[in-house]
């Protein structure tokens, strides 16, 4: 028996499994935890999250950090998905097919940037100002959420640069434009940023990278950057 959501969010009794699909909507996001109260859940299974809903995954992130389950990558996990479901997780799982890619968090801009996207967006001086409000309170959370999960806020400022350094790339090289760009580190690179208990190797496939960008998304491995950024961590292999 199931239970569904317009999260996006299914409930499987017999397995104990929480599936996240699709898209979180901003009125769902905080009603997760009435969705799952009285449950028994064991694993959060990730699939078929592209990208961006940062403000709308990180708490959801920091409740599943609660729930203490394990997380498996069972289809695309992306941005938000991987920021923070993934790294929620107690143990962290990749089935066939699932990938993990990282562009950006929160702490990855500073207040200097912040200002001139909201000059450059024409924000009315109200809205440029709750806008940035908002923005530096999902910057701490996100920087307390990495602490709790014991994880580098140098993996989410890595993901950023190399993106840029992708694009630019991408550019260089004429490769066809794609809607979305993300980073899939290797195992050893999460470790590094001290994301522990993986159980399987996330390294990209090459057919997962093809099948990808057939559908107008381009995932790519640190190998892939010919130039690799100058500002990147020791942890960029």
């Amino acid at each position: 028996m199931t239970q569904t959501s317009r999260l996006g969010t299914v409930f499987d009794r017999k397995n104990e499994t929480l599936i996240f699909t699709g898209k979180p909507f901003a009125p769902d996001a905080g009603k997760l935890d009435t969705f799952i109260a009285d449950q028994t859940f064991s694993l959060a299974s990730l699939r078929g999250n592209l990208g961006g809903y940062n403000h709308l995954y990180l708490p959801m992130g920091q409740h599943l950090r609660k729930m203490n389950l394990r997380v498996s990558v069972d289809g695309l996990c992306t941005q938000g998905c991987a920021n923070y479901l993934f790294l929620s997780g107690k143990a962290k799982e990749r089935t066939p097919g699932g990938v993990l890619g990282f562009t950006y968090g929160f702490s990855s801009f500073d207040d200097t940037e912040l200002l001139k996207e909201i000059e450059e967006s024409g924000f009315s001086p109200k809205w440029g100002a709750v806008y940035l409000e908002n923005f530096r309170k999902s910057r701490v959370q996100e920087l307390a959420f990495l602490y709790d999960v014991g994880v580098k806020r140098e993996l989410l400022d890595d993901a950023r640069r190399m993106v840029l350094a992708y694009e630019k790339q991408q550019s260089i090289l004429d490769i066809p434009s794609v809607d979305r760009i993300f980073w899939v580190p290797t195992s050893p690179e999460l470790g590094c940023y001290g994301v522990t208990d993986l159980t399987d190797d996330f390294s990209l496939k090459p057919e997962e990278q093809k099948n990808l960008l057939d559908s107008g998304i381009y995932v790519f491995a640190t190998k892939d950057v010919k130039i690799k950024p100058e500002a990147v961590t020791s942890c960029v292999k």
